[in-house]
Formats: structure tokens, C-alpha cells, sequence
């Protein structure tokens, strides 16, 4: 098996394939006659009432070649297996299949033109937002600190909109009423771009907080 290191659009894929991508014409580094041990059905289902998969992908450090995928942090802990990316790796035939499935925007916009491609994006927001509502608490918090509370505002967020690909919380420097977040957009497609930061107040068992939260264009980061 070789394992390539795909960056794009600010993402960073662990891509695991059976065939030689150098044979495709692939001119990047790749890691040959490694090993991935990945239950492609259990790692991502839960029973409901149980806790939702964290999946971490993790390097044995006693065979660098040996990977795993981990269904929680913590079982990746108790093996004693260096963490190496904290979600799925990609798992295809060839370099190519790969690409096929995994095109750039820009390629993806042209094949299916102006209006399939905002019908497109508007489809991967509803998955994406039904997935993480999966994982969000309906009510806020109570009696929890600004750490805990600031979580689950950037978890709201996240479930709102479909194209918030991460959210940085920045505790350091605020005052001790405010939450800082950045959040990160796919939708913002221009390195540098920024959106205006939205400012509004919260109130959660007696505590007055106000939150601040920028968006950045992946290209940023």
C-alpha cells in the first residue's frame, strides 16, 4: 500500500492506495509498503444514546509504516500510538480514482456549470448540517465556565452553517465576559478574505458574555 500526503484548499488528506501513484504520473513524496488497519463500517456508526466517533488516525511509533484508525482519542491513547490526523484517512485503488472523487471546486464548478454548482453547494451544506446537529446539545450549558460555554456556541455554529469547515476558540487576551472565535469557511475561496466580524450578546445561567466571531478563507490557514 502507499500513502500520499494530498494538500488542498487548506485541507490535508492521508490518502491510502493499492497501486503505485508514480506510475500515473503522481511527482509528489510517497510512502511505500505501508499498512493501514481501518473498520471502514464500525469506526463511524453509534448507536443512539451513545457517544458520537471521534476518529483519529494514529502511527504505530515501534513500525512508522503501521496505521490505524481509532474510533475515539482515547483509544488511540491506550495503545500508545503517535497521533497523526483527527479524522478518516481517504482509502482508493489508484491515485487516480482519488482524483476522480476528490476534485478541485474550480474543476467541479466548470463540469457542472453556474446553477448546478450553487444547487451542488446548497446539497453539501444540508448534509453537513444534519450530520453535526447529530452532535450538538439543544440547550446551552448550565453552570459551566466560558471554556465549556464557548464550545458549544462554536458547535451551534458549525451545525448552522455547512460551509464552516473548523472554529478556533482564542481564549488568550480576551477578557474574562468575552468569547473569541475564529471560524474558518470553505465558502471563502480568496486568500486574505475576510468577512466582517459578527459581535452579539449571550446570557447563560446568569453569565453575561459577548461573543465575537471572524471568518477566514482556508487559504489563510
Amino acid at each position: 500500500m502507499y500513502l500520499i500526503i494530498d494538500h488542498r484548499l487548506g485541507l490535508r488528506n492521508f490518502v491510502f492506495i493499492l497501486t503505485d501513484p508514480r506510475k500515473e504520473g503522481y511527482k509528489g513524496d510517497v510512502d511505500e509498503g505501508v499498512s493501514l488497519d481501518y473498520d471502514v463500517l464500525a469506526i463511524p456508526t453509534w448507536p443512539d444514546g451513545e457517544q458520537r466517533p471521534e476518529p483519529n488516525l494514529g502511527r504505530d511509533p515501534t513500525n512508522p509504516k503501521r496505521y490505524k484508525v481509532f474510533k475515539f482519542p482515547r483509544e488511540l491513547r491506550e495503545a500508545r500510538f503517535e497521533f497523526v490526523d483527527s479524522k478518516t484517512p481517504v482509502v482508493d485503488y489508484s491515485w487516480q480514482d482519488y482524483l476522480e472523487k476528490t476534485p478541485m471546486p474550480s474543476e467541479l464548478a466548470e463540469k457542472l456549470g453556474p446553477d448546478n454548482w450553487s444547487d451542488y453547494l446548497d446539497k453539501v451544506d444540508e448534509g453537513v448540517r444534519l450530520r453535526r446537529q447529530k452532535n450538538v446539545e439543544p440547550e446551552p450549558p448550565r453552570g459551566s465556565n466560558r471554556d465549556r460555554i464557548a464550545e458549544w456556541v462554536a458547535k451551534r455554529h458549525m451545525s448552522v452553517d455547512g460551509s464552516i469547515r473548523q472554529v478556533l476558540y482564542l481564549p488568550d487576551g480576551a477578557p474574562d465576559e468575552e468569547i473569541r472565535l475564529l471560524e474558518v469557511n470553505d465558502r471563502i475561496t480568496r486568500s486574505a478574505e475576510e468577512v466582517e466580524p459578527i459581535d452579539f450578546g449571550i446570557e447563560i445561567a446568569g453569565m453575561p458574555l459577548s461573543v465575537c466571531a471572524k471568518t477566514r478563507s482556508p487559504y489563510d490557514l
